[in-house]
């Protein structure tokens, strides 16, 4: 039921009641000794006394008036395209053609990335860059900031794994002066793993010297991949 004259948007407030109220009102009457013969019309305002006759729930008019809400003065906001898809891209800087004026920054390999790149796809459109970044783990916490979720989750990376940086040093035969390190990140649940892959990424890079992994020294371990360190592949 909608009231649209004298009641409209009352109710009572605890069962609900919308069909009739109990109001102190106030008018003028014709009185005889007989009782009242007319009166006029009567009135009441939202201090009024007012009283529900199915709970009896009762306090001042006002308490039972129900605020109606004005029409939105905001227009309706077209639905906002959203990222599909992302991607974290190292990257290192370059001078195109050799001059220091026109820096720039290409694709690399992650360990010799010197700024990040977090880009974002969206339905129907080109990947744009979303940001950039001087290290990876700034990138990845603006990507969980977007998604509310790790970046390995979407990488399928084991999210129990963390990023570690890991400094090793050359084998003695293959070791100029002693000085010769091999730098590399890794994904692994602990330091010691971390250590191991490590030592399997150098074997790998340095296939055509046939290097055994426990050869390569460990010299450091730090949790996250830390680009801005004073560390390089040599």
């Amino acid at each position: 039921m909608t009231n649209t004259n004298c009641l409209e948007n009352f109710k009572c407030p605890a069962c609900g009641n919308e069909e009739s109220f109990r109001i102190a009102a106030t008018t003028i009457a014709t009185v005889t000794d007989d009782g009242t013969e007319d009166h006029g019309d009567m009135e009441w305002d939202d201090d009024s006394y007012a009283e529900c006759p199915k709970c009896h729930r009762h306090g001042a008019l006002k308490d039972f008036q129900v605020t109606s809400q004005p029409p939105s003065q905001w227009e309706a906001v077209p639905e906002i395209a959203r990222f599909e898809d992302f991607e974290i891209e190292p990257r290192i800087k370059h001078w195109e053609d050799g001059n220091p004026e026109k820096p720039d920054h290409i694709h690399c390999d992650e360990h010799e990335a010197d700024m990040w790149r977090l880009l974002g796809t969206m339905p129907g459109r080109d990947t744009i860059c979303i940001g950039e970044y001087a290290a990876r783990s700034l990138a990845e916490e603006v990507y969980a900031g977007i998604t509310g979720r790790r970046y390995a989750e979407q990488t399928g990376a084991d999210p129990a794994n963390k990023p570690y940086s890991v400094l090793l040093l050359y084998p003695a035969d293959a070791n100029d002066g002693g000085a010769e390190t091999y730098y590399a990140w890794v994904e692994a649940p602990d330091p010691i793993e971390a250590v191991a892959l490590a030592r399997r990424q150098a074997v790998a890079a340095n296939e055509c010297l046939e290097f055994e992994p426990e050869e390569f020294a460990s010299l450091l371990v730090t949790e996250g991949h830390h680009a801005d360190q004073p560390l390089f592949n040599k």
